[in-house]
Parts: structure tokens; sequence; C-alpha cells
């Protein structure tokens, strides 16, 4: 499955299919830069991973800054350095750090939430899984920011949707 991007904001598709109402409704602050987007992936076995992708890294494929959901708190990741593979958070400016800091410390619930049901694959909306990815894509490419993640081919596409 590619890796699909979303910002932690209250119309993001992958937010608004995996985080209920009530749940976003408790979100105290919602992100507003530019400089990342949060990350979801398969190929892991453990855990509840959410990735920090920042567009100095927009390509990389392995060692990606990720924070777990799973059996953590918000109390683990409270500096930057407290991230996985965290080197590569680096280029991002101070501001960019704090908001992902102040985002992770104030909306734990609502990112622990979004981990657990999109890897057990239980969407909270009407959306299937592929459906909560395909808006996620067309959000992305139809908000370009410069930010690019490498394309899939036709038939991974079919791949993906069955066609």
């Amino acid at each position: 499955m590619p890796a699909i991007l979303f910002k932690f904001q209250e119309d993001d598709p992958v937010v608004t299919g995996y985080i209920k109402r009530e749940t976003l409704d408790d979100v105290e602050r919602w992100q507003t830069r530019d400089d990342y987007d949060f990350e979801l992936h398969s190929g892991h076995l453990t855990g509840y991973p959410i990735y920090i992708r920042t567009v100095q890294y927009a390509r990389a494929t392995s060692n990606i800054p990720k924070f777990d959901t799973l059996n953590k708190s918000a109390t683990d990741y409270t500096q930057i350095s407290d991230f996985a593979n965290a080197d590569k958070l680096g280029s991002l400016p101070l501001p960019a750090k704090n908001e992902i800091l102040t985002l992770i410390a104030n909306n734990w619930e609502a990112f622990s939430e979004l981990a657990q049901n999109y890897w057990n694959n239980t969407p909270v909306s009407t959306k299937t899984r592929e459906e909560i990815e395909h808006e996620a894509w067309v959000n992305a490419e139809t908000s370009d920011t410069g930010q690019h993640f490498d394309q899939i081919s036709l038939n991974q596409f079919r791949s993906m949707y069955c066609l």
C-alpha cells in the first residue's frame, strides 16, 4: 500500500475518516504550516506509527521521522529529539518544530485514535480505506505545495482499486 500523506486539519479526509466527530470537536489546535506532512504507510508489524515527512526528505524511503501511539503518550514526545530518526527534522524551521510538538501535546487522543483506526482498518466514516486514501491523494494533487512523493504507475493504480 502506498504512503498516504495528510495534514492535521479539520477537513482533511484522513483526519475525518479515522477520527470520531466527538474527538475532532475536542481538538485544541490544527496544523497551519506547510513545511511538513504527516504520513501513514503499511509494512510495520508492531505499533501504530505516524510519520512526519518534510519537504527536504520528500522522496526518502527509509528512516522517516516517526512517533508511535501504541503504549506511548504525549509525554514521550516533548522535544524533537524524542522522535525516531529525529535528525531528519533538523532542517525544519523552529516554528514548524514547535507546531509539531504542540499538536502532539494538545491532541494526543486524536492522533492515537487516527493511528489505531488506520492500522486496524476501521474507518469511522462511511468511506472505505481505499476511498479515504483516494480522496487524500486527490487533495494532495489539487493543492500541490511542491512536495511530491513518488508517482504511481497506471498498473499500481488499477491494482489498488481492483480495476
